[in-house]
């Protein structure tokens, strides 16, 4: 799926959206408490919307996406104690280890349709968290969401290969 596409129409729907909240959003925010000071990567970020509210919370955010457009619209939104930064996710991410108190990814590897690459993302995120370093996972279910429309896009039905 090209993000780059969907990115305007992906950040109207998060504006009005309580259903992201009803998903699972404030679950994640409490398995991350005391946010206070804390340094949070947001893999998968997407317009920042979650990434804004773990900030104010007093957390500070590095976000991640691979979509150049939905980092634009992010950065067109208050940005302190935000870091946004465009990557290819299943390249090595340019941080020191032991970096980040806690990690978060919502939505994000319901759209990876290869579980080694989950995997190779997965250790990545393992390598820069703090050694008692936290990820939350916030996922759609696979079987109910791949290949369904939702509001503001279609994901593409990709078939699970173990392989690449």
């Amino acid at each position: 799926m090209d993000y780059n596409k969907i990115a305007e129409k992906y950040d109207l729907y998060g504006k009005e959206a309580i259903t992201d909240w009803l998903l699972g959003y404030d679950n994640v925010a409490k398995n991350l408490m005391p946010l206070k000071n804390k340094i949070i990567l947001d893999f998968g970020c997407g317009t920042g919307k979650f990434s804004r509210f773990l900030r104010d919370k007093g957390a500070r955010i590095v976000s991640l996406d691979i979509s150049k457009e939905m980092l634009q619209i992010a950065k067109q939104y208050d940005c302190k104690n935000i870091k946004y930064y465009q990557i290819n996710p299943y390249d090595k991410l340019n941080f020191d280890k032991d970096f980040f108190d806690a990690a978060v990814a919502n939505f994000v590897f319901s759209t990876i349709s290869s579980k080694i690459k989950i995997v190779s993302i997965l250790k990545e995120i393992n390598r820069i968290l703090k050694k008692n370093g936290l990820i939350v996972i916030l996922n759609s279910n696979w079987d109910k969401s791949n290949g369904r429309e939702f509001i503001p896009f279609k994901l593409d039905y990709v078939k699970m290969t173990l392989w690449d």
